[in-house]
């Protein structure tokens, strides 16, 4: 018999693979990519600051299984060694951007003094973070084409893909509250 604490993490790590998967699906079907991993907005970044910030490591878990299988599909003739580094750069960079952010800002575990100021500047920190890691696996194993205009296009892809997913959990928050 699992404890509760164990079905809490697996529920976390399910919810943040299922949504990370179809947030991907949609963004292959609604956003053009200008290389290989590399667009503007991307979605699943702000899938990635959710998980991290509310389900921690558990939803971090989740996020890089999610992008394994992603990635997979994306760096098709990348071997195994490859996929998971770009699974455990996407799952668990923005946890160390989360914690480092944590730390410097005197936020708590609750993230209860989170304003949306300081939203931004985590969304900014992990938006900056998770492109170097990626680029520095791609240039490590040339999975994709690593250059400075593609980290660029990676970090502001990042943030307006952060933002775009805050927004529209915070209308949909705000409609769900109304009712």
């Amino acid at each position: 018999m699992m404890t509760h604490g164990l079905t809490q993490a697996l529920l976390a790590t399910l919810l943040s693979c299922g949504v990370f998967l179809v947030v991907s699906e949609l963004q292959v079907n609604l956003v053009a990519e200008a290389g290989p991993g590399v667009s503007a907005p991307y979605l699943p970044a702000g899938v990635r600051l959710i998980a991290s910030a509310v389900l921690g490591v558990a939803g971090c878990v989740g996020v890089a299984a999610a992008s394994w299988l992603v990635a997979s599909q994306t760096f098709s003739t990348a071997g195994g060694g490859t996929l998971l580094m770009i699974a455990l750069v996407s799952g668990f960079v923005p946890l160390l951007a989360l914690m480092a952010f944590r730390r410097v800002y005197g936020i708590g575990e609750d993230l209860r003094d989170l304003s949306f100021r300081g939203l931004l500047v985590l969304a900014a920190l992990q938006s900056t973070l998770s492109p170097l890691a990626h680029q520095a696996v791609f240039y490590v194993s040339g999975a994709a084409p690593a250059s400075v205009a593609n980290l660029l296009v990676m970090v502001a892809g990042d943030m307006v893909g952060c933002m775009l997913v805050v927004l529209a959990l915070a209308a949909l928050w705000r409609l769900v509250r109304s009712r």
